[in-house]
């Protein structure tokens, strides 16, 4: 969470907020990027005139993004109430939210016995169930008197597993205990992985006790920005914790991805996708075969026009791809970091309380995403022998699952390969675009924005033939077979 502003404080100097509304939707966007924006050090650099996509271990198909709660989520920090966003975010559709919760905020003294402070946790909990919203709550925040970190070791493991089953126990409503924020961090749990593990049994053994349908989530780990790179992050830190998380530590593996490193990961899959494929060969490498899912993942907004790094649009555009990808990469959850903005360097779907939590375009990117997919099942990616260009990236689902007319939706858009960097610069969008044919004689087009549906004959190309040729770019589009 908050160890990622280090990272893009890196990147650039400074972000600033942008006030939202609909200025953007005619505003040019150029390709250039400042030369004077330095990045992290990215490990390799990537052929991205020859990308080839693989995975390791098969996707599994039919992702059922309709069932209660669909795989898109968002970033909650410390309360769902309005204040926060939470009302936008109820609106927008999603009902998977990532919810910080701090051991100290509830028990800032050690007593004798025990004395929690449960009211404003109640009142969050309460809310997520009227709403239907699951929740990933992540314990972290240890008082000063279990740890001189805030985010690391305890003192006492017996003092954490104590806390950690108290909670557990009293909100039988949520099913998944994240342990930790980005434990491989330095500041952290980086370098000492065992010491992690050992706190995963812990709080395993505490949570199920208490509820044994609860699942444990691994803490999200950064996976990138390693030490060697000048970054924060522990190179070694899975593989030392997956040695000595012997037995069982955890029901669901867990990882961040930001684009910027997007070229570590491009040989597993594009770019979610990758990280997801090459984590989950980290885990079988230790014998674990999990569920997995990314709690944090999204695209910085930042005060450099005309660059395309940091703008609203392409935050926005990013909103369904990184979502979408998400879903093919059969993860349990995607979650985008975060609802608002937690500081200047954080890339809210709403900006700031300063601006009255204005929604910022990639908000209705998201309210769209859940409009158009809410009742649809993931099925599989668009082939080449479809789209004829390794460029074009698209994904297709069935809407209407368990009607008896389902329908056919693709989505689709280019994939510039500008997007994937190497060492001392930054993704840009491109301004490229390439031909799609449908097979049908009648589809219904959306925008990723607005919603608006067009409908389309075989006539509107031009030619009489039973297909639609379109012309696709780096804006995702839904298509409709059945409009």
């Amino acid at each position: 969470m908050a160890v990622i502003n280090n990272r893009f404080k890196m990147m650039f100097a400074s972000l600033v907020l942008l006030a939202a509304g609909f200025f953007w939707l005619t505003r040019p966007v150029a390709a250039q990027l400042d030369s004077s924006v330095k990045s992290p050090v990215i490990r390799s650099q990537v052929n991205t005139s020859a990308l080839t996509y693989t995975t390791w271990l098969p996707l599994i198909a039919n992702h059922d993004t309709s069932g209660p709660y669909g795989p898109w989520a968002v970033q909650m920090y410390d309360r769902l109430d309005a204040e926060k966003g939470y009302d936008y975010a109820v609106a927008a559709g999603v009902r998977w939210m990532r919810l910080r919760v701090s051991w100290f905020d509830i028990e800032p003294t050690n007593t004798t016995p025990e004395f929690y402070q449960w009211e404003t946790l109640d009142k969050n909990i309460s809310n997520a169930v009227t709403a239907g919203v699951n929740l990933v709550v992540t314990l972290e925040g240890n008082p000063t008197w279990a740890s001189a970190q805030p985010h690391g070791p305890v003192n006492n493991l017996a003092d954490f597993q104590e806390f950690v089953g108290a909670v557990a126990a009293r909100y039988p409503q949520v099913h998944y205990w994240e342990i930790y924020n980005e434990p491989d961090n330095i500041s952290n749990f980086g370098r000492q992985g065992a010491v992690y593990a050992a706190h995963l049994k812990a709080a395993y053994s505490a949570i199920k006790s208490a509820n044994p349908q609860a699942q444990v989530v691994m803490g999200g780990i950064a996976l990138d920005w390693f030490t060697d790179e000048g970054g924060s992050f522990d190179r070694n830190f899975l593989n030392d914790m997956l040695t000595a998380c012997t037995g069982t530590c955890f029901d669901i593996g867990n990882f961040h991805y930001y684009p910027v490193y997007r070229a570590n990961w491009e040989k597993y899959g594009r770019d979610i996708i990758g990280k997801a494929a090459g984590f989950r060969q980290m885990l079988a490498a230790h014998g674990y075969s999990r569920p997995v899912m990314s709690t944090e993942t999204s695209w910085v907004v930042s005060p450099r026009p005309p660059t395309d790094w940091g703008g609203e649009a392409v935050q926005a555009r990013y909103v369904p791809k990184t979502m979408i990808r998400g879903a093919a990469a059969n993860l349990l959850m995607t979650n985008w970091y975060a609802m608002t903005d937690v500081d200047p360097d954080q890339p809210g779907l709403l900006d700031g309380a300063e601006n009255a939590y204005q929604p910022r375009p990639s908000y209705y990117a998201l309210v769209r995403l859940n409009e158009q997919l809410h009742a649809a099942r993931y099925d599989r990616p668009l082939t080449f022998a479809e789209t004829r260009s390794s460029y074009l990236e698209g994904y297709v689902f069935t809407d209407k699952v368990g009607t008896s007319s389902p329908e056919r939706v693709d989505v689709i858009w280019y994939d510039c390969p500008s997007l994937v960097v190497g060492i001392g610069t930054l993704p840009t969008d491109c301004t490229s675009s390439a031909h799609y044919t449908v097979n049908d004689a009648k589809i219904g087009v959306t925008d990723h924005l607005t919603g608006s549906l067009q409908i389309l004959t075989d006539a509107s190309d031009g030619v009489i033939d039973g297909k639609i040729k379109l012309m696709v770019d780096r804006n995702p589009i839904y298509i409709h077979y059945n409009p």
